[in-house]
């Protein structure tokens, strides 16, 4: 025999084999689809044995139960880990962000204390403002009271009670309402219708009166300043009591309270007031 009879022989029976295993391939498959099946619970029917016995025999299908399968847990992915230049970074931001942190604490610091400085020195300057403003009202409140004091010893006495009582005392006592020269502890009087107030000191002689020529009516209130001597070292016209603002009888006031003459005293410089009045002519 010829090398290729023998090979076409071999592919035959090859063909004849895959045929008739496929025929019976088909007849398992629709006899296993024509048998009837039984529902269960759980599991399924496997049969066993190999294809020469796969002729039906139903002892051969056993009814074996299903274990579920479980499913295998599925490993998780791990993390990258950090290289040494990520934690590198990692540890630069963190002080960076700690520095940052710092920077702004202080800075709040600093503002709060700023803040707390202001407040305070707000708190003392109102409070030395308040006690400068009760300083000056307590101040203006008894140049007020000695001037309301001068002006009422002038309405007992009369204006023109320095002239009347010329002649009447040797010591010219009269024209200070009886208290010029023999001293006057309580600080003030009237003396030639000028009211006067200097506290603790006397009133050396008597007070001229201002010259004028005005037809004006009311009173001028002077401020003055006596030194250690009695000398009167500063006039000018006071802040409240003056009813008068003609610069012409206020400076007529300013000079001769000028000329005034008052009792040694302690003190260097001292205030006093003197209150001239005017008469319509």
């Amino acid at each position: 025999m010829t090398p290729n009879q023998q090979n076409k022989n071999r592919l035959e029976s090859g063909s004849i084999t895959l045929l008739l295993m496929l025929l019976l391939f088909c007849f398992l498959f629709f006899y296993e689809i024509g048998i009837p099946r039984q529902e269960e619970d759980e599991g399924i029917l496997v049969s066993f044995g190999n294809v020469d016995m796969a002729g039906g025999s139903s002892n051969m299908a056993q009814s074996m139960p299903v274990v579920p399968e479980v499913p295998q847990p599925q490993p998780q992915p791990s993390e990258p880990q950090p290289s040494n230049n990520d934690l590198m970074t990692q540890e630069e931001e963190s002080v960076e962000v700690q520095q940052e942190r710092e920077r702004k604490e202080k800075e709040r610091h600093e503002k709060e204390q700023l803040e707390r400085e202001r407040r305070e020195k707000e708190a003392r300057e109102k409070a030395e403002r308040e006690a400068r403003e009760r300083a000056e009202a307590e101040k203006r409140r008894q140049e007020q009271e000695a001037i309301n004091k001068a002006q009422h010893l002038g309405s007992l006495f009369g204006q023109g009670q320095g002239e009347s009582n010329q002649g009447t005392s040797r010591e010219g006592s009269g024209t200070n309402a009886g208290q010029g020269q023999q001293g006057n502890p309580v600080g003030q009087g009237v003396s030639n219708g000028t009211g006067w107030s200097l506290k603790g000191r006397s009133l050396k002689g008597t007070l001229q009166k201002p010259q004028y020529d005005v037809n004006e009516e009311g009173k001028i209130v002077v401020e003055i300043w006596v030194d250690k001597e009695g000398n009167v070292i500063v006039a000018d016209i006071a802040a409240q009591g003056s009813t008068i603002s003609n610069k012409d009888l206020r400076q007529a006031a300013i000079n001769v309270a000028l000329k005034a003459k008052f009792t040694k005293g302690e003190a260097q410089k001292q205030q006093g007031f003197l209150t001239y009045y005017f008469k319509l002519k």
